[in-house]
């Protein structure tokens, strides 16, 4: 049998190939890469880290499903509203509306859904199973992390035998859970909104137009709302790292029948609250994810529906100055934090090696992290097929 030996024209398409796939692996292959954009979801489990990041996940889609994406919201760079910078998250449990926290040293986010208590760690990127409800049920809608115990609590989240309802106190240390009887009487005790202020040193809850505050030693006590609440449930609410401002944005008004874009900003301080000017109609806003941070109050997704079937909001990405009251297409970072400055560094011994950190592993990294897998596999074997094809 005769060797077949290559051709002028197999060996340039083998060239050719070759070159592309190795240039579609390198880490700057990915500069022009479509950016990610999530999909929109309604009531997502969200808690955030001032200046570093709104975490989100799942949510009821436009088309009534289930979203299954976690992401986070960059909030230590500077974007605008129309081109937020997202972070493709690995994914975590799916619902729609289900408590989550962040705990205080913004490490750990914990998040309950369909009676499994989850952990997702901020620095490994990695989800991990923590807890399960004995009864396989779990309750709650919103949930803020006490620093000063540094227990999760959850109103709403604990359902007694005689059909009452508990406040669910989450222990991350430990992996455990215990319910606090002492409650509030709540028309509403689906939707409402919680937050955790370090000023008060108390949890915020707010639901039918009605405020409270509960801590682990007093309980729960009634808290002054705004004048003008219009909106019953499905409000979005956030607290200032500082603890000086209280964020009540959004919601659903059961007298109007509408979803409405109402802003009440407190200052804790003086406990005084002051309402902003409303979104416009296309975004008025019902079940978002929200975050405060550099002064600026920003919400993501949500709807402007008033049933069930979801309704796409104009913005996706709204945000507020809360210096100047106004709405703005701008989110503008924190500024970084400057190094300590060594004025006299320790000599090194002339017997030790200094080591210069490089930068390849990192890049190369962070551009695998951002390349789906099936991407990666179809390099791959667009690779091998090129082979074949020049060797015929």
């Amino acid at each position: 049998m005769p060797q077949r030996h290559p051709t002028l024209r197999g060996a340039l398409l083998f060239l050719t190939c070759s070159l592309s796939v190795l240039f579609s692996l390198s880490p700057h292959a990915s500069v022009h890469a479509q950016p990610f954009a999530p999909v929109l979801t309604v009531q997502p489990g969200n808690a955030f880290v001032e200046g570093k990041a709104l975490y989100i996940t799942s949510g009821g889609t436009v088309a009534g499903l289930i979203s299954e994406e976690t992401f986070m919201v960059d909030l230590s760079v500077s974007w605008n509203a129309t081109s937020p910078a997202y972070k493709l998250l690995p994914l975590g449990p799916t619902s729609n509306w289900f408590p989550s926290a962040m705990s205080p040293d913004g490490l750990k986010w914990f998040v309950l859904a369909a009676g499994v208590g989850h952990v997702f760690d901020t620095q490994t990127n990695q989800w991990s199973q923590v807890l399960n409800y004995p009864d396989g049920k779990s309750f709650g809608h919103a949930a803020a992390t006490d620093p000063i115990s540094g227990k999760t609590l959850i109103p709403f989240g604990y359902k007694n035998p005689d059909g009452t309802w508990s406040t669910l106190i989450v222990d991350l240390k430990d992996n455990s859970f215990a319910s606090d009887n002492r409650n509030f009487t709540a028309p509403d005790q689906n939707t409402y909104a919680a937050t955790w202020n370090t000023l008060l040193k108390n949890l915020l809850v707010v639901t039918d137009g009605a405020m409270h505050t509960y801590n682990l030693v007093e309980g729960w006590k009634n808290f002054t709302a705004p004048q003008g609440i219009q909106a019953s449930n499905a409000y979005c609410m956030a607290s200032s790292a500082s603890g000086s401002k209280v964020v009540l944005f959004g919601g659903y008004s059961k007298s109007l029948n509408a979803t409405v874009g109402d802003i009440f900003v407190l200052d804790v301080p003086t406990l005084t609250w002051k309402k902003g000017p409303s979104t416009p109609p296309g975004d008025v806003r019902r079940s978002p994810a929200c975050a405060i941070s550099n002064d600026y109050f920003v919400s993501w997704g949500g709807d402007t529906g008033n049933t069930a079937t979801i309704v796409p909001p104009k913005n996706v990405m709204l945000v507020y100055d809360l210096k100047t009251d106004t709405w703005t297409s701008n989110y503008v970072a924190p500024a970084p934090t400057t190094p300590p400055v060594i004025t006299n560094p320790p000599v090194q011994p002339s017997n030790t090696q200094a080591i210069v950190p490089t930068t390849t592993s990192t890049t190369s990294a962070a551009s695998k992290e951002n390349t789906p897998a099936w991407a990666r596999n179809m390099k791959t074997v667009a690779g091998i097929v090129c082979i074949l094809l020049a060797i015929q």
